[in-house]
């Protein structure tokens, strides 16, 4: 891994850390543009500038400012207005991010449901003191906020809530980077197969997620001289599907995607690795939940790939949820994360 310097012209000199080419992040983003708060494409900027290191680290002293800036019900609105909401949010966005991959929260799969609603809303609460913090700001500095119908002023948890859409974003965006990048032939590869071919390809793909392939031990074998080509054979065999997943270049993508990526929000850019160094950036491996992430979401969307290719004339197997996939590989994670060094293969 090399270091080098660059520094916009409006920015503070900033060190950069390099990885291998993500052979994936071929988005175009229009220079000069921000993606909205509430806009449903959230993929930020391109493969350099998402492994910017920003400095996070508030340096000034509370200022106590009047509640003059009023804003109408509307996330982007309130941080476009607000500058005191407008970092504290962004840094929620962020801690969200880190909350789920570290395993604050409950399921990510099940937490999007409809059903816990109330889960995410503690979520969001439980995370908003740390962003003030973060963020350099107090409660009693932030702005005032009207509601848009009776033009009452909200209260601090009303607008918070508005956040709650950010934990969906983060799934559909992870999800995202999957489906536009499993036809490349240095991923998965599905864009040079068709009809059944494809489909054959896609489950052989998924037992990489799914028992019992994906739960083997050991997870490898190194070759031993005084085994037999036959004892070899079998050993290759029983090596665990998951473990080789995480080697893959698709693994790798989606973990730089998720750590290393700068997330600009209303302008301020914040990387997962740089709010939580210890954690994501000097640590040997990622956490437990952030692997077991990567492979329930790549799961997903083969899964959803293979739903649509499927004819109707032979029935589809049974596969397994996308919440039960991610529980199952929070086990295999935990081995998995004492043998492979994940932050070495990039």
């Amino acid at each position: 891994m090399s270091q080098a310097r660059v520094a916009h012209t409006h920015e503070p000199e900033t060190i950069i850390h390099f990885v291998e080419y993500p052979y994936g992040y071929y988005l175009p983003i229009p220079q000069g543009n921000d993606q909205s708060v509430d806009d449903s494409s959230i993929l930020q900027t391109t493969w350099i500038g998402s492994s910017a290191m920003i400095s996070v680290a508030g340096t000034g002293t509370h200022r106590r400012c009047k509640k003059t800036e009023l804003a109408e019900h509307s996330l982007h609105r309130v941080m476009e207005t607000c500058p005191n909401w407008r970092k504290a949010l962004a840094y929620l966005r962020i801690l969200l991010r880190i909350a789920i991959c570290r395993g604050h929260s409950d399921n990510p799969h099940i937490l999007v449901t409809a059903d816990y609603a109330d889960r995410r809303r503690e979520l969001l609460n439980s995370w908003w003191p740390k962003s003030l913090i973060c963020a350099n700001a107090m409660q009693e500095n932030l702005e005032t906020v009207l509601a848009k119908d009776t033009q009452v002023p909200m209260s601090e948890n009303a607008v918070v809530v508005l956040a709650l859409l950010w934990i969906t974003q983060f799934l559909y965006d992870n999800r995202r980077l999957v489906t536009y990048s499993m036809d490349d032939s240095r991923m998965f590869g599905l864009g040079n197969f068709f009809g059944l071919a494809q489909r054959q390809c896609i489950l052989t793909f998924l037992e990489m997620f799914t028992h019992p392939h994906a739960h083997l031990l050991p997870l490898s074998m190194s070759p031993i001289n005084s085994l037999s080509l036959s004892q070899m054979t079998y050993f290759t065999q029983q090596v665990n599907k998951f473990y080789k997943f995480l080697h893959h270049q698709m693994a790798k993508e989606l973990i730089y995607h998720i750590i290393f990526r700068t997330t600009a929000t209303c302008h301020i850019r914040l990387t997962i690795a740089d709010v939580e160094p210890m954690t994501f950036r000097t640590a040997t491996n990622p956490p437990v939940d952030t692997l077991a992430l990567v492979g329930s979401c790549c799961y997903q969307v083969l899964l959803a790939r293979l739903v649509l290719i499927w004819g109707k004339i032979d029935p589809m197997p049974n596969y397994p949820t996308a919440s039960q996939v991610h529980t199952k590989l929070r086990g295999t994670s935990t081995v998995a994360q004492k043998t492979v060094r994940m932050f070495a293969l990039f």
